[in-house]
């Protein structure tokens, strides 16, 4: 019973991911998603505060200088940072090849032409920051390179393989 009571939280969950995909990359499109989404995330950060506590906690170990204030403050702007990657990522679904080149956007494309120019095998490590599921799509639409992107597979199967096909649109193979 409690594996069928898991299962149909991860089809639901699934079925919102969908939803939020179509609305996003089919109604909205990326800017008013990511408009819409960066205003959602204060409601999460109050009423929602997936953690929160973990968050502000982590900051003041980070940050022991800053006020209570300040931690707060990036908090909140690290939960609509979340939030306008969550919306962009709902829209890569429903993006041509020609939209991903337009809204990724490199700089300092010199360096990675230089890197593919000399024809060896590389790894690129990213961090977190902005929206890292662009990174290896937009690696692929402007510099007509495919990657191997090694993931971590979510609890949620049905969300995960969702995330696989995503990444993988575009040429990209994700494994983990």
């Amino acid at each position: 019973m409690k594996k069928k009571i898991e299962d149909l939280k991860y089809r639901l969950s699934y079925a919102i991911y969908i939803f939020f995909s179509f609305f996003c990359g089919k109604i909205l499109k990326i800017n008013l998603s990511r408009k819409l989404f960066s205003k959602l995330s204060i409601l999460f950060y109050y009423f929602l505060p997936l953690r929160k506590k973990i968050v502000l906690k982590n900051l003041k170990i980070v940050f022991p200088t800053l006020t209570e204030k300040q931690r707060k403050k990036i908090a909140r702007d690290a939960y609509a940072s979340f939030a306008v990657t969550l919306a962009e990522i709902f829209c890569l679904n429903y993006m041509s090849l020609e939209e991903a080149k337009k809204e990724i956007i490199f700089k300092k494309v010199e360096n990675i032409t230089n890197i593919k120019s000399d024809k060896k095998n590389r790894i690129f490590a990213t961090a977190h920051f902005g929206n890292w599921e662009f990174g290896a799509i937009g690696f692929r639409v402007h510099f007509n390179s495919s990657l191997y992107v090694v993931v971590k597979k979510l609890k949620n199967k049905y969300v995960s393989d969702w995330m696989i096909n995503l990444r993988e649109r575009f040429d990209n193979k994700a494994f983990s």
